[in-house]
C-alpha cells in the first residue's frame, strides 16, 4: 500500500475513532514529538486557536476546544491523499458552551505525516461564525457611542 493510502487510512480511522466518542488520546497517540498545531482564527476571541508546538501544546489545544465548545456533529465527506498530506472536508457543527450559540460550518483539515505520525496540521473554517457564537450578544457590542460617549446606543 502506497504511503499516501496507508496517511489516508490513519486518518480516517482517527476520524472516526474521535467522533465515536475516544477523545482527543487517539490523535495525541498518532503525533510527532515536533509537531506543529495551528488553527486559523483569531486567539483573542477564539482561545483555541492559535498555533501549538508539541504534544502538551496540543493537548491543550484540546483542553481549549472542549472547555468552551461541544461537538454536536462532525461529518468527513472526504479524505484527499498525496504524498505526505491528508485533506480531510467535513461538515461541522459545534454549540459554544457559554452562549448556547451553535455553529455549523465546512471544514478543511490538513495534514503532513512522516512514518505514521503527524507533524503538521491546520484546521480551516468559519471564523467569522464561530467568533459570533462564542460573543454573547446580550451584551452592547460597544460600551459608549464613540461620537457622543452616551452609555449604549
Amino acid at each position: 500500500m502506497p504511503d499516501a493510502d496507508r496517511n489516508v487510512e490513519l486518518i480516517r480511522q482517527l476520524y472516526e475513532r474521535y467522533t465515536m466518542g475516544d477523545g482527543a488520546d487517539c490523535i495525541l497517540d498518532h503525533l510527532a514529538d515536533e509537531v506543529v498545531w495551528r488553527s486559523v482564527g483569531p486567539p483573542d476571541r477564539l482561545p483555541f486557536a492559535r498555533s501549538r508546538h508539541g504534544r502538551d501544546e496540543v493537548r491543550a489545544y484540546f483542553r481549549a476546544l472542549n472547555h468552551d465548545w461541544e461537538m454536536i456533529s462532525y461529518r468527513i465527506n472526504e479524505l484527499i491523499g498525496q504524498r505526505d498530506r491528508v485533506v480531510a472536508l467535513a461538515d461541522v457543527c459545534f454549540c459554544h458552551r457559554a452562549t448556547g450559540k451553535l455553529v455549523a460550518t465546512a471544514k478543511a483539515d490538513v495534514f503532513r505525516l512522516r512514518e505514521g505520525r503527524i507533524v503538521d496540521f491546520c484546521e480551516f473554517f468559519d471564523t467569522w461564525a464561530a467568533v459570533e457564537a462564542a460573543t454573547d450578544t446580550s451584551a452592547a457590542s460597544w460600551p459608549e457611542d464613540p461620537l457622543t460617549g452616551d452609555a449604549e446606543l
